[in-house]
């Protein structure tokens, strides 16, 4: 088994899953926090639970996040981790959990995965949900640049993948 939780932690939110080391076979992802923030992303086997790799996000000052989305951020073929880390949206490689991309988007912290234009390739919605006024924004996977940004700001917590049925989002 694979121990992730000790005095003062939980693993938390629900888990995505993805090809992160190429077996063939869908890999859990899974954040541990204690206080309110992302401290640890786990990676564990879909063959046999065996942790994968383990990445700290433990940073000076705190702050909050949610690691929430699985898409092949760099192209290499394999699952990786993407979300809000202390208003920074972070990607982590699938294979080995450094960090692929960070760019600063304070003020937001749940992350969508769709192909929105139609290009194959994936695009990811940005929204603060909650209280928050921070607008909507949708940043390109190539480099994290924003292609838009809506107006209003809070949003009601939408957060995860959207699924493509055939021809419709679900």
């Amino acid at each position: 088994s694979t121990p992730m939780t000790d005095s003062g932690t939980i693993a938390t939110r629900d888990l995505p899953f993805g090809d992160a080391d190429g077996d063939g076979l869908p890999d859990v992802f899974v954040e541990v926090r204690s206080t309110g923030w992302v401290e640890q992303v786990n990676v564990l086997s879909g063959l046999d639970g065996s942790r994968l790799w383990a990445a700290n996000f433990a940073r000076p000052g705190g702050g909050w996040g949610a690691l929430k989305a699985v898409d092949d951020v760099d192209a290499d073929g394999r699952a990786d981790m993407l979300g809000v880390i202390q208003g920074r949206l972070t990607a982590l490689s699938g294979p080995t959990g450094s960090v692929i991309r960070e760019v600063d988007y304070a003020g937001y912290y749940a992350t969508m995965v769709a192909d929105i234009d139609g290009d194959t390739r994936s695009e990811y919605f940005l929204h603060a949900g909650g209280p928050a006024p921070s607008p909507p924004r949708l940043v390109r996977r190539d480099d994290f640049g924003q292609t838009w940004q809506g107006e209003g700001g809070s949003y009601a917590l939408a957060y995860g993948t959207i699924v493509t049925c055939g021809l419709s989002a679900r």
